[in-house]
């Protein structure tokens, strides 16, 4: 068993180490609650799932 092997020995939920990264490439700091949340596209717009504040604007409003 590689010294890789190794460390995943512990993590059993299916997932590799790429797609873990690739996860958390995605999370973002919100600018508003400060939670660590991957943003969610809603009607044109991103905005923050856990306090629904939009953080990025598709026509620059706020």
């Amino acid at each position: 068993m590689s010294s890789e092997e190794k460390d995943m020995s512990g993590i059993d939920d299916g997932k590799n180490a790429e797609d873990i990264k690739k996860q958390l490439d995605k999370l973002q700091v919100c600018p508003y609650c400060q939670g660590i949340v991957e943003l969610v596209w809603v009607h044109g717009h991103y905005q923050c799932p856990r306090c629904k504040s939009v953080v990025v604007s598709c026509c620059g409003e706020s």
